[in-house]
């Protein structure tokens, strides 16, 4: 499957590895199957396998900042909607992926889908693009290939420790170089007054 290097990210799982772990579950596929797009894995001689990659833009459709002062901790929050190509091929004279290109949406609208995306606070568009049959002979063998684009909705969130204004550090100069020191604990206000 996938390997993501423990790069650090703002969301429990990547968009593109739940898509390919819903198809991979639901699919009954092996790891050497499913190809995320910039690795090196090698294309099975025989046999389906599914790619899948970024086709951008990721588009931003909500973002947020909060601050949570019981655990001073600033909460940056975005929706982006991310573009996934997914290509399902087979070397002739297998024909699985024209017989089997169905079940992507298939899969990708099943309950085991929606758990896996609930999970990792993803919204999976209902309909993917056409179905477009983008076979061609690939040296002496014709490549059956079928690509589709589905549409992802992934929170990302990023927490991190932020100060509030009272914990910064506030003085007064005066014009003679005499700073003073200003509580900011204690109200400005005279009480009662």
């Amino acid at each position: 499957m996938a390997r993501t290097f423990n790069t650090p990210t703002t969301t429990t799982v990547e968009p593109i590895v739940s898509i390919a772990n819903i198809l991979k579950y639901r699919m009954n596929l092996n790891n050497n199957q499913i190809i995320l797009n910039y690795q090196k894995n090698q294309i099975p001689p025989d046999g389906l396998y599914l790619t899948l990659n970024y086709s951008g833009p990721d588009e931003a459709i909500a973002s947020q900042a909060t601050f949570d002062s019981s655990t001073q901790t600033e909460i940056n929050e975005a929706v982006y909607s991310h573009n996934i190509n997914i290509q399902i091929m087979s070397l002739s004279p297998d024909n699985s992926a024209r017989i089997r290109k169905e079940e992507i949406p298939l899969a990708l609208r099943s309950n085991y889908a929606k758990q896996i995306a609930d999970k990792n606070l993803l919204g999976i568009s209902w309909l993917p693009s056409d179905i477009l049959d983008i076979s061609y002979f690939d040296e002496t063998a014709f490549l059956n290939r079928f690509s589709m684009n589905i549409v992802v909705y992934a929170l990302h969130r990023l927490v991190v420790d932020s100060d509030s204004f009272d914990s910064f550090p506030v003085s007064i100069e005066e014009q003679n170089g005499i700073t003073y020191p200003i509580n900011t604990q204690v109200s400005p206000y005279i009480v009662g007054g």
